[in-house]
């Protein structure tokens, strides 16, 4: 697993935003010396948590590299059948 955690500016966070999105429209992402060749479908999970005065918001996605989006989750246990809700400027912009 790889995991990084920096603080930006507001400017520095749009360009690493957008630096990940360039990474995922050409089918592959790397993050420090992963590569991950990219499938054409991903589960998207977005959480918002407001706690002590501070908002957080993770955005969490999974790509399956060879089960269904319905498969079951063998670490979880979970069935895998998230809400399907398509991705519009309303659920994904602030």
């Amino acid at each position: 697993m790889s995991k990084t955690k920096q603080l930006l500016a507001r400017n520095e966070l749009v360009l690493f935003l957008e630096n990940v999105l360039a990474q995922i429209r050409e089918e592959k992402l790397t993050i420090q010396e992963a590569v991950i060749n990219l499938p054409a479908e991903a589960v998207v999970e977005l959480e918002v948590e407001n706690k002590e005065g501070d908002t957080k918001v993770e955005l969490e996605i999974k790509w399956r590299l060879s089960a269904g989006i319905g498969d079951s989750d063998k670490k979880t246990g979970e069935t895998g059948k998230e809400e399907q809700v398509p991705a519009t400027e309303d659920n994904v912009s602030g």
